[in-house]
């Protein structure tokens, strides 16, 4: 069996569910990161749950850095592990918008990063050209740290879906090869091909996630995140002034 294949993919991620030990999620994403590489696993082909991988949010800290640094580095991409991509997106989004966790290190790095960072206002999936200089790199870190910041949820018919797993008598299975049934799922067709993809707005689309755009993002997320920067900027003036006191 290969490393890519779908199937050792969904031995990997079973004890990675969010009811499970955080150990294996930590070991997964973090002292091993290097097999996040072969675990190129399209939502057609999980025969695990979605929602066992979403649900109950991620809580612990240590996990949270790990999904951060695994997307901002490049280890893992959208259009390469769309389904590991949507996983630590869900989360970190999750994590950013709990009031519980505004005075977080890791909310602080956050915010200091957005502020070092050019500002995209809009990734709703659009028609934009090609030519606009969001639009240059498929998920650079601007397009990442704002889809954590509008992303909505997945696709509810991947939450949704009724599925069976596929009986292979010849047990071959191909990397692209979907190892389920869906009922009533659309457009299956576009995320399977999701690595030809040329715009990060256009491989959010085909990996089945919803976002707000700054018309619909809800007002309670706007003021939550305006203040969010406010307080950082409070606490810099402070800092400021305290160390400039004679």
């Amino acid at each position: 069996m290969s490393y890519n294949s779908p199937v050792f993919a969904n031995l990997v991620l079973w004890p990675c569910q969010q009811l499970c030990h955080v150990k294996y999620r930590r070991a997964l994403w973090g002292e091993h990161q290097q097999v996040l590489n072969s675990l190129r696993i399209a939502l057609n082909q999980l025969v695990i749950p979605l929602s066992s991988f979403l649900e109950p949010v991620e809580s612990n800290s240590s996990m949270i850095r790990v999904y951060a640094a695994a997307i901002l580095s490049g280890t893992v991409q959208i259009t390469r592990q769309p389904l590991l991509f949507l996983i630590a997106v869900h989360h970190l989004n999750r994590y950013l918008y709990n009031k519980d966790n505004r005075d977080s290190e890791f909310t602080q790095q956050f915010v200091r990063l957005c502020k070092l960072l050019p500002q995209v206002t809009n990734v709703k999936p659009t028609s934009s050209s090609p030519s606009s200089s969001s639009m240059q790199t498929i998920g650079n870190k601007t397009d990442i740290l704002n889809l954590l910041r509008f992303y909505k949820q997945p696709n509810k018919q991947w939450l949704q879906q009724t599925k069976s797993i596929k009986l292979n008598t010849n047990l071959h299975v191909g990397i692209h090869d979907s190892l389920v049934h869906l009922i009533n799922i659309n457009n299956t067709d576009d995320y399977t091909n999701i690595t030809n993809a040329t715009t990060f707005n256009e491989a959010i689309l085909k990996a089945s996630i919803e976002c707000y755009n700054t018309d619909t993002l809800p007002k309670h997320r706007q003021l939550y995140w305006i203040e969010l920067f406010e307080r950082e900027r409070g606490r810099n003036e402070n800092q400021f002034i305290t160390g400039n006191k004679v």
